[in-house]
Formats: C-alpha cells, sequence, structure tokens
C-alpha cells in the first residue's frame, strides 16, 4: 500500500517569482493529529503537510490538549467521504 509523505513548511517549494509558497491571511493549521495512512501512522504537527497516495484509506485524531486546526485540500474534483469508523 502506498505511504504517506511528510513536508515542513519551510521546506516547500519556491515559485517562480522568487516568492515562497504560502497561505496569505491569518496562521493556519495548530495542534496535533495521529493520522493513519493505510498501515503507517504519523504524527502531524503544525506546519507539516501530511500528503495521501490516491486511493488508500486515511484518517487522522486529534492527539493534542488544544485546539486542532487544519486545511484538507483533496486534488480530485469530488469529494468522497467512507467513514472507516
Amino acid at each position: 500500500m502506498g505511504r504517506a509523505t511528510v513536508v515542513e513548511q519551510a521546506d516547500l517549494p519556491v515559485e517562480l517569482d522568487g516568492s515562497a509558497t504560502e497561505f496569505e491571511g491569518r496562521d493556519h493549521g495548530g495542534g496535533e493529529a495521529l493520522f493513519t495512512v493505510g498501515d503507517d501512522e504519523i504524527v502531524g504537527r503544525a506546519g507539516q503537510i501530511i500528503v495521501c497516495p490516491a486511493q488508500v484509506p486515511h484518517k487522522f485524531a486529534k492527539t493534542g490538549t488544544g485546539r486542532l486546526e487544519m486545511i484538507d485540500v483533496h486534488a480530485s474534483p469530488v469529494f468522497i467521504t467512507e467513514w472507516l469508523e
């Protein structure tokens, strides 16, 4: 089964105009969560991007004591959810 990739925000690529790729506005994301991607478990923290391969079951659960804030992006034109639990 495919493996997830963890990308640190500081390692995001630089765009052609030389500016770093980042969200505009207030800071996005915070807290900590345990991501299960296929058979792998990854602790995700603020400033990280967890990339899951297509067609691989995945889920997450809040693990920290603070508030969990995250942005979910799906490359598919259709958002299909099948709850695993």
